[in-house]
């Protein structure tokens, strides 16, 4: 008896433990939910189909193409992130469908949704907010915006309204404390928020028109709450989207002058009365703007007070008046960059000066500026430190197998330039002259743009600037930033000059407007200002002249016709845009390239509609961007990580050929264009500074991708690829620099690259 007792407590735990084990598998779903991860619902269970739609599945096969074939595991967070902004939600069948994407079994989907919580695993409303409750948002008010966000509402946290809009839950971090209070709306921030802004921002959501995402005060950004103490006006450099560690030497921009357009033999810079005078009254309009700036400047340094100039002098110097020798001139005596040179008398040329009896080296070889016609000029805009200049390259490929180039000129530049434009208008001082000329328009950081002749060496001021503003009667005045429809206010970030209305230059700027001049008049034509970012990229349609694109910082392109701009094509993207190049081959549709790394074709006859086709180039910004004019399909495209692409688009179904990584020479790669004249020569330059020419058709798979195309043969041998590049500073330049060193100047620069194909070279 004492025996069978004692075997009745031993096993009354284990007979306890069942029952309970039995108890729970057998109560009612309210507990065994919170054992249970997953219980099949009408709307959430492995019958349920799901498909991601076709926009879907070209982001799908993107995605999947970053990961190797033996990884495509890696691909399920992406996947998921995709179904859910799908749904509104991780279903079920979404995890099925992502498992048998990736070839997993779909339990390794399960544990990843289930782990991470940003997967919302049950239905949510259409506006899923998620209020930031840690520490620093508490301290912030947090508690308070929760008990607003519940009145207001009806719900509690982890609930959604019975209209499915709102769904409310709680998150341990925003990762946004220095603007705390937080509430994120789906994927949108609202910020240093309070009772009352919580309730407008709740408000608009209900209507359907969400207010501007971001703190919901007067501050900026992230700026202290009292205000800027430092950067109190916009900084006017190192640039947009340019960091500073890139400025010491760089390209910013490329463009090509064909063939014949430049004179054959450059004009000398002619400094007679006329010019005298006329770069006189540019000068003064901008020497008057320094001086109320240095005075302005003095004047806050001295904080106001006055300092007593010493009385005592000795009578022999006071004659001199020392203490005045260096101010500035008399009131009402005008200012310029000549006024100390009026009793001097100057000559045309040194030749003229009858004081002068040695010739200069280029006065005696003039054969040194000629330009051949089969020379192309190359025109780059390069930084060095903290000076900008025009760099005027003459490339010449007239002998088989052989090419040079060299600086032919250069123009010194007021300001950081941003872009540039070829035209053949005639402006300025030879605005008279019958043909053609041969022009560069330049935009910089300075709201104005300059016109310079191409035709003349050592020029001192450009032939036209266009958007010049008059000096402020109020002395110390400061320009206004607000756009207008006379003048741009800030930097020119683009510039497209229509060659069918040789007449009408396009502009681009970071003041949110676009503007058409009138060359003749020099006067702004039209002002549109659709866009509500920094606009920059612009281009005209080849074939139908008077129509236009335009691509903002705000992420739309639009197209429309500059007769009737209201009735615009507008397409919203996903990324701020980079470049914009209308298709050659097809002029109603156009290429756009944005930061995120794609380029996209669409069809500019139908606004707002998705893509013809999209195409991931580069894990970068598409920094660059030029489709060929002779060879259809071929497109080529650079960027920041440093690669150069060339693409075949042809039947809008877009391969790589070929990929060079240009980081080592050119550096993060900034402009790309395709020479006139020969199709395959490319012209590039990046953030080091240099520019190279790459032929392509030097490549085999290149040949082999555009035989049918063009003139090139696919079985043609090439040796090595050809890259024109100009010579290192460092390399000797004379003839006893060069004694002991074994260097082949002919030799064509190519050992800093490193290559890869869409086929086997």
């Amino acid at each position: 008896m004492f025996g069978r007792s004692l075997l009745n407590r031993a096993a009354a735990p284990a007979i306890r433990s069942v029952a309970v084990k039995r108890t729970i598998s057998t109560s009612r779903i309210a507990l065994s939910d919170k054992l249970f991860v997953h219980r099949d619902t009408s709307d959430n269970n492995a019958n349920v189909k799901f498909e991601f739609t076709p926009e879907n599945m070209e982001r799908v096969k993107e995605i999947m193409a970053k990961y190797p074939p033996q990884y495509k595991k890696g691909a399920i967070m992406p996947l998921l992130d995709l179904g859910q902004r799908q749904l509104g939600w991780t279903s079920l069948p979404i995890m099925n469908t992502v498992a048998k994407m990736v070839e997993v079994p779909p339990m390794r989907v399960y544990e990843v949704a289930t782990f991470y919580t940003m997967y919302n695993r049950e239905p949510v409303g259409k506006y899923f907010l998620q209020l930031c409750t840690t520490t620093p948002c508490q301290l912030c008010g947090s508690n308070e915006i929760l008990k607003t966000i519940e009145s207001n509402l009806g719900i509690k946290v982890g609930e959604t309204t019975k209209d499915g809009k709102f769904t409310l839950v709680e998150v341990e971090c925003a990762g946004a404390c220095v603007n705390a209070p937080v509430l994120a709306v789906n994927d949108d921030y609202y910020e240093d928020l309070t009772s009352d802004t919580t309730l407008k921002v709740l408000e608009s959501l209900k209507i359907g028109n969400p207010l501007k995402a971001g703190p919901q005060s007067d501050r900026h950004t992230c700026e202290p709450k009292g205000g800027l103490t430092s950067l109190t006006s916009e900084p006017t450099g190192p640039g947009f989207m340019i960091r500073p560690d890139l400025l010491p030497f760089m390209i910013s921009a490329l463009q090509w002058v064909r063939r014949g357009a430049a004179q054959a033999r450059p004009d000398k810079y002619d400094l007679d009365e006329k010019e005298f005078k006329r770069i006189n009254a540019f000068a003064a309009q901008h020497l008057a703007d320094a001086k109320d700036e240095l005075e302005a400047a003095e004047k806050a340094e001295k904080g106001g007070m006055e300092v007593e100039s010493v009385k005592a002098m000795h009578p022999e110097l006071a004659e001199y008046n020392l203490d005045d020798y260096d101010e500035d001139q008399p009131q009402g005596q005008e200012a310029t960059i000549f006024s100390n040179l009026k009793g001097l008398t100057y000559y045309a040329s040194n030749r003229e000066d009858p004081y002068i009896t040695l010739r200069d080296d280029a006065d005696e070889d003039q054969e040194d500026i000629m330009i051949q016609p089969t020379d192309n000029l190359l025109l780059a805009a390069k930084t060095e430190d903290d000076i900008s200049h025009l760099e005027v390259y003459l490339y010449d490929e007239s002998e088989e197998n052989e090419a040079g180039m060299y600086v032919h000129h250069d123009i010194m530049l007021p300001a950081f330039p941003l872009c540039l434009e070829w035209m053949d208008f005639r402006v300025g001082r030879k605005s008279n002259m019958d043909g053609p000329g041969n022009y560069v328009a330049v935009g910089t950081f300075d709201p104005e743009i300059e016109i310079w002749d191409l035709d003349t060496i050592d020029n001192m001021y450009p032939d036209a600037v266009l958007g010049a503003q008059e000096k402020s009667k109020k002395k110390g005045a400061k320009k206004s930033k607000k756009p207008n429809n006379e003048y741009h206010t800030d930097a020119i970030m683009a510039l497209a000059w229509n060659k069918q209305h040789r007449n009408i230059l396009a502009s681009a700027s970071a003041d949110t407007t676009v503007k058409l001049w009138d060359l003749t008049t020099q006067q702004c034509a039209h002002s549109f200002s659709h866009h509500t970012d920094k606009v920059q990229a612009l281009a005209w349609n080849p074939i139908e002249s008077t129509a236009l694109a335009t691509g903002s910082y705000d992420r739309t392109v639009a197209v429309f016709d500059s007769r009737a701009p209201d009735a615009r094509a507008t397409w919203k993207l996903q990324a701020d845009v980079e470049c914009l190049r209308w298709d050659p081959h097809d002029a109603n549709c156009f290429y756009v390239s944005t930061d995120d790394g794609m380029v996209q074709y669409f069809d500019g006859r139908q606004g707002g509609t998705q893509p013809v086709f999209r195409l991931h180039a580069h894990d970068k910004a598409v920094s660059a961007l030029d489709v060929n004019v002779t060879v259809k399909g071929c497109i080529v495209t650079g960027s920041t990580d440093g690669s150069v692409k060339v693409w075949d688009v042809n039947d809008n179904r877009p391969s790589m050929v070929t990929s060079r990584h240009v980081k080592s020479d050119i550096g993060q790669v900034f402009s790309l264009t395709f020479c006139p004249d020969a199709p395959f020569n490319l012209a590039m330059a990046g953030s080091a500074g240099k520019v190279n020419i790459w032929d392509i058709a030097t490549n085999a798979g290149v040949r082999r991708a555009f035989e049918g195309r063009s003139t090139i043969v696919a079985s043609a041998r090439v040796d090595k690829e050809k890259i024109v590049a100009m010579a290192s500073d460092d390399e000797p330049e004379s003839e006893e620099e060069m004694d002991g060193a074994d260097i082949d100047m002919d030799e064509v620069v190519d050992s800093d690259y490193e290559e890869e194909s869409g086929e086997d070279v």
